[in-house]
């Protein structure tokens, strides 16, 4: 009997034993993946911080190498101003390039900002572009007003603006600046415009503001920007400054009436709140819209 007891014993220490053992190795092999595991995490950290320079020094390459090659210097000052994150992760050669592109396009740029004044509103009539009489350097305007190119010549950069618009900055080399200028005034002006499609889209975006406010009824005046916001919300394509053309053109057609409701528009004295309408800028800011 005391011999199968001890037979019994050494058997359960043997058991706990390879249990004990088979833990250890689980735990050994647990740490030992973990370790791998934290490896590759940060290799892959690793990899990806030199794909994310990689990337950064690929664009600027890619915007800079056109404004040099065609010697539109402004422009390439304006990508060595704006990627200066990126010349820490130059090597020497590279950084001493830069260093003397850098100088060549300021010095580029300067003296086109010098002939600006001169040269640019030359360029603008020989694309056949008329600028406004109230045009002073360093402001250009044109089409009434409704564009206006700010010209910077601490910063060599010239910015287009439309009216309700969103700005556009460019170096200041006068070929690209009328090219972009041409650009913006044929996406605004030469486009087709039917009065009863626009018509109908006022109404609807009128009708839609009116039935998402219970404090208004039919009828009444609404802020021209939440009508302007309807649409942004019915059409990704949707922009103010067009917007603002069509309806210069609608109120010029005298085009008015849908569905027996006459469009009426009201003032305010606040610009911000308001539009001023595209060859209708003697009647001030419109900031209420309506169908009555």
């Amino acid at each position: 009997m005391e011999a199968d007891e001890q037979r019994i014993k050494r058997e359960k220490e043997l058991v706990e034993r390879q249990a004990e053992l088979a833990k250890e190795l689980v735990d050994r092999n647990l740490t030992t993946v973990h370790e791998y595991l934290l490896e590759a995490q940060s290799r892959t950290k690793q990899i990806q911080d030199h794909m994310k320079e990689a990337q950064l020094l690929e664009r600027f390459w890619q915007r800079l190498y056109p404004n040099y090659l065609n010697g539109e210097y402004a422009a390439a000052l304006k990508v060595l101003m704006e990627h200066e994150n990126a010349i820490p992760l130059l090597h020497h050669n590279q950084a001493r390039l830069i260093k003397e592109l850098r100088s060549e396009c300021q010095e580029a740029a300067a003296d086109t900002a010098k002939t600006f004044v001169r040269n640019f509103p030359d360029a603008v009539r020989d694309a056949g572009i008329d600028i406004d009489s109230e045009s002073r350097d360093p402001k250009y305007f044109f089409k009434q007003g409704f564009i206006e190119v700010a010209i910077n010549d601490r910063t060599y950069t010239a910015k287009i603006t439309p009216r309700d618009g969103k700005p556009i900055e460019l170096g200041l080399d006068i070929e690209p600046v009328v090219k972009e200028l041409n650009k913006e005034i044929k996406r605004l002006f030469e486009r087709p415009f039917n009065a009863n499609t626009f018509l109908r889209l006022l109404f609807n975006a009128y009708s839609a503001v009116i039935r998402a406010d219970d404090n208004r009824r039919d009828g009444d005046m609404v802020p021209i920007r939440r009508i302007t916001h309807r649409l942004s919300k019915n059409s990704k394509n949707f922009s103010s400054d067009l917007f603002n053309i069509d309806l210069g053109k609608l109120l010029q057609l005298s085009h008015l009436e849908f569905k027996g409701r006459k469009m009426q528009l009201n003032n305010t004295r606040n610009p911000r709140e308001g539009m001023l309408i595209h060859g209708h800028e003697l009647g001030g800011y419109y900031g209420f819209i309506g169908f009555q």
